[in-house]
């Protein structure tokens, strides 16, 4: 399959746009892989930008709690044990 050349500027900004209709405060996060197999990220957002912070703060700590607690879970798993 044929991968589209896209302008991912573009993309997010009408995004932004479209969600903005709905939504007061939208940040939009995106990564993907160059052709050379290095990672970039891009960006766009709208609304108040204190508010945009604290939400990006509030998934990144949300994140690290969910991956810390499943991990918690594992290491106290006692083999044989079933959910």
């Amino acid at each position: 399959m044929k991968k589209i050349k896209i302008d991912e500027d573009e993309m997010l900004r009408k995004c932004c746009v479209l969600l903005s209709e709905h939504f007061d405060t939208v940040q939009i996060l995106v990564s993907g892989l160059n052709q050379d197999g290095d990672t970039y990220f891009n960006q766009k957002g709208s609304g108040n930008a204190f508010a945009r912070r604290a939400m990006m703060s509030y998934a990144i700590n949300m994140n690290t709690a969910d991956t810390l607690s499943d991990s918690l879970k594992d290491s106290l798993k006692i083999k044989g044990d079933e959910e």
